[in-house]
């Protein structure tokens, strides 16, 4: 029992820490690699910054493969949203 509360105060943390870094990228414009397509959301895409960070993107499947200039949105602790410019 002491194990999993402590577990959660951790993870807690740590989500707070990932939410805040990530929300620092919002307004900005960054280059990504377009990886794949995200089966859980229609004309969804899937990236990766240059720092590995997961982003999401409305776009074409033609772009996997390939870098685009996107500007954040929106931020979780776990991934960006954007828009492709």
């Amino acid at each position: 029992k002491v194990k999993a509360e402590r577990n959660n105060i951790l993870l807690e943390i740590q989500n707070k820490l990932s939410r805040e870094a990530n929300e620092k990228s919002i307004g900005t414009v960054q280059e990504i690699l377009i990886d794949g397509v995200n089966p859980k959301i229609a004309s969804g895409l899937t990236g990766r910054t240059r720092t590995n960070r997961i982003v999401l993107i409305n776009g074409e499947g033609s772009l996997v493969g390939k870098f685009i200039r996107v500007k954040f949105k929106d931020a979780t602790c776990s991934t960006l949203r954007g828009t492709a410019l």
